[in-house]
């Protein structure tokens, strides 16, 4: 390596540790992905209803805009829903467990939080619990 300048190691030594993590990486994803949660038409869902303790909101698309019309009518900011519903899309499956076997601490009971998204041709129920020790959630 005499004939590479000295000012210029350092750079190629940074270079080729991002290309090979890069590597590394491309092949992980590659070996194991995950599974996504649902396959939701996001710029074709009509109607989202979300429940929490008693309570409910639903949200409606009027032409290119989104309403809330339950519990009372007013406008609802169309890029936070576009948010929700591409979150709900992008979901992937990292462990799946019967309901049955959950432990209580993951909080998926009759109580839980739900997301319900309806489209022309289907519709997706996310149930959310509580976060999971390594950053996740629990969902059903």
């Amino acid at each position: 390596m005499k004939f590479i300048p000295a000012f210029l190691k350092p750079w190629l030594v940074a270079l080729l540790a991002v290309m090979v993590g890069w590597l590394v990486r491309l092949n992980v994803d590659n070996a194991s992905p995950a599974q996504l949660l649902f396959d939701i038409p996001v710029d074709q869902v009509s109607t989202i209803q979300l429940e929490k303790a008693g309570r409910t909101l639903v949200f409606e698309r009027v032409g290119d805009a989104w309403q809330q019309t339950t519990p009372y009518v007013q406008t609802a900011n169309p890029v936070a829903i576009r948010h929700l519903l591409v979150a709900m899309a992008e979901a992937r499956l990292l462990q799946t467990s019967p309901l049955s076997q959950l432990p209580t601490r993951a909080g998926l009971n009759d109580n839980a939080p739900a997301i319900q998204v309806t489209w022309a041709t289907g519709s997706a129920t996310l149930r959310v619990g509580k976060l999971h020790p390594a950053g996740l959630a629990w969902l059903a």
